[in-house]
């Protein structure tokens, strides 16, 4: 079984460890195969207050399921009680191509523990990412949330009734009184009383008119519905009560705002735009875009959020920090307040980070190690980090003096820096500018003499044992090449030698060892590329391409050919010699062909003897900023200033 695989770069926590443990009673309760899962984590917070995971496990006999585990707050009736109302809505939901629930299987409340039919597709959040350019398809998937909704709704008997307001106004009525005593600190303080002021201003327009009330979803927001392109499904299904449907309504809306729009598009008094609110009433059918509770509850749902931001900033996640960043500009527009020195001005911001999404989705989540640690500097100075997904238009809407960072990319405007994770463990390089071939630790210098081997040694097996396990410790030689191949195959780029094509073409001239390739598993390749590699295997015996497993090509290969491919670095840890084509921030342990002919490259790879042990510590531990060591905040800062930042 592989446990929470690559795309989880937390470290193994208690969270973790429990989730796993109770994985294993899951599969003995219901008899399942131990073995042949695949793990991967969707989603995962763990902070002192809520702590809980949520795991694709995949088998190829029993199918795809999520499986999630709660280890806070332990509130085992509640866990049952949301279980029971997923099952109840997926026997009442009317089911269709485009609407759907995600199907129960398994509940063990005692341990905290479901398990539902895997509902394939990614987040509403990052569908509306997708589309962050394009308003118009935005407003198409809220029409879609709003036809989901409403089928939700009818799912169950729903009730006529008049808005009662009181339980909310003596709610944030009390909450006044504990802000003006001083009895209760919030963040905007300020902000937060006028709101409520609003609040009580709107009760008298919207008492005893008109509305819904039906079962409640409880958390309805983009998080919580699944879109696989043509289909909208709804998972976490927490409330089983009746309640009006603005409750729902305007916690997606509100949702959809601050993380889409904003207060740019907003009128005085607007806490979503109008063009927002009459798409998802275009889907939404049970009551219409003036319905009093989702007019009255929407300012609620401003205030409700607002209030569970920590006043203390140093207490803050990055998720709260960036709520109060967005909403606080969107609530001055509802509330008409004038900005003011609660407003996070441009000048309190330390940096700006692109992501791409999925990476957005992650940082938002705290699931993004690089993204907590710069946010630990923000903190340490008392300024705040952004998150923007990296689109054209984001980048051009940067301030001049802007410090920003971007994941791999090219950098994003004249203090713009760009940041890598290098290959394996919590290890990342800061450096300004997106060709690594060029970067300073391209050039810098490997002297395996002035390392001492009784240090590199025991690291280099520590992270040899981690990554890899026994595969690596009982390499072979079975006579042959393994070539993973990147991207472009027909193209000769600047930072190449050749072609990989070519590449392909001149190691079959220069060595009587047969060749598997490999195909990067992100690239997208071409009818031309694919019918190139096709006729290649046809006409030459020894050329075919693989698909084994990255770890059981180089423990059984005699040396690696690539162009920069990360392979080639993973491959020391096997003791497995490489031949570059192509510049690469690694290079240093390996042969590269550069300007010499391919005779003498492949002579030279021969002749090599690299010091494979002494190269990770080097490479790892020497030069890059490894975020599991103490220490490391104050390592990112100095980085940042030698790379010209101001902190």
């Amino acid at each position: 079984m592989n446990w929470l695989s690559s795309n989880v770069t937390h470290r193994f926590s208690e969270l973790d460890k429990l989730a796993k443990a109770a994985w294993a009673d899951t599969l003995g309760t219901l008899g399942f195969p131990t073995k042949g899962w695949d793990v991967s984590t969707l989603s995962r917070r763990d902070d002192p207050h809520i702590s809980r995971i949520s795991l694709l496990v995949s088998h190829a006999q029993k199918g795809m399921f999520t499986f999630k585990f709660q280890l806070r707050p332990q509130a085992e009736q509640d866990f049952a009680d949301q279980y029971a109302m997923q099952e109840q809505t997926f026997k009442s939901f009317p089911q269709s191509e485009t609407l759907g629930v995600a199907e129960p299987v398994f509940v063990d409340a005692s341990q905290h523990v479901s398990l539902l039919r895997y509902m394939a597709g990614d987040t509403l959040t990052h569908a509306m990412h997708d589309a962050a350019e394009d308003v118009e398809k935005q407003l198409d998937l809220l029409r879609q949330c709003g036809q989901w909704l409403d089928a939700f709704h009818r799912s169950a008997p729903t009730d006529a009734r008049p808005l009662q307001p009181k339980f909310t106004l003596n709610l944030y009525g009390n909450l006044k009184s504990q802000i003006t005593s001083g009895e209760t600190k919030v963040a905007v303080p300020d902000l937060i009383l006028k709101g409520i002021e609003t609040l009580f201003e709107q009760a008298p327009v919207f008492e005893g008119k008109p509305t819904m009330a039906a079962v409640q979803h409880g958390d309805f927001h983009m998080q919580n519905l699944i879109y696989d392109g043509v289909r909208l499904s709804g998972i976490d299904i927490s409330k089983n009560q009746v309640a009006p449907v603005g409750y729902d309504i305007a916690k997606l809306l509100l949702d959809y705002t601050i993380d889409m729009r904003g207060a740019g598009d907003l009128s005085s008094g607007q806490v979503v735009p109008e063009d927002a609110i009459d798409a998802f009433f275009d889907g939404y059918t049970l009551v219409g875009p003036d319905d009093p509770s989702f007019r009255f509850l929407i300012i609620a749902r401003v205030l409700g959020t607002l209030n569970l931001v920590p006043a203390n900033p140093s207490e803050r996640s990055l998720g709260k920090e960036r709520t109060l960043s967005l909403l606080t500009p969107i609530a001055q527009t509802a509330f008409g307040v004038t900005p003011s020195k609660e407003t996070p001005e441009k000048n309190d911001v330390l940096a700006t980070v692109f992501l791409t999404s999925r990476s957005l989705k992650r940082a938002h989540d705290g699931d993004h190690e690089f993204v907590q640690a710069i946010q630990k500097i923000a903190k340490r100075k008392n300024r705040i980090v952004k998150l923007a997904q990296d689109t054209p238009a984001n980048r051009n809407a940067l301030g001049s003096g802007a410090q920003t960072l971007v994941h791999m990319s090219h950098p994003a405007g004249p203090n713009g820096l760009v940041f890598r994770k290098l290959y394996g463990g919590s290890f990342y390089r800061i450096e300004n500018l997106a060709e690594r071939w060029h970067w300073q630790l391209a050039q810098a210098k490997f002297n395996p003499d002035k390392i001492s081997s009784d240090v590199a040694q025991p690291f280099f097996e520590h992270w040899r044992d981690t990554l890899f396990g026994a595969d690596a410790n009982t390499p072979t030689q079975d006579g042959f090449i393994y070539m993973p191949m990147q991207g472009r195959l027909l193209k000769h780029r600047l930072f190449q030698s050749m072609s990989p094509v070519d590449m392909i073409s001149t190691t079959l001239a220069q060595t009587k060892l047969p060749i598997i390739a490999t195909l990067h598993p992100n690239e997208t390749y071409t009818e031309e590329e694919l019918q190139v590699l096709s006729n290649l295997e046809q006409d030459t015996p020894r050329f075919t391409l693989g698909q084994d497993p990255m770890a059981s090509l180089l423990r059984r290969c005699d040396f690696v050919v690539t162009q920069n491919s990360s392979v080639a670095f993973h491959g020391a840890f096997f003791k497995k010699k490489a031949l570059l084509f192509a510049g690469a921030e690694f290079h240093h342990a390996f042969t590269s062909i550069g300007q010499h002919p391919p005779a003498k490259a492949f002579e030279a790879l021969k002749r090599s003897s690299p010091e494979f042990a002494k190269f990770i510590f080097w490479f790892w531990k020497l030069n890059a900023i490894d975020l599991a060591e103490k220490g490391h905040v104050q390592k990112l800062i100095k980085r940042l200033k030698d790379l010209g930042w101001t902190l």
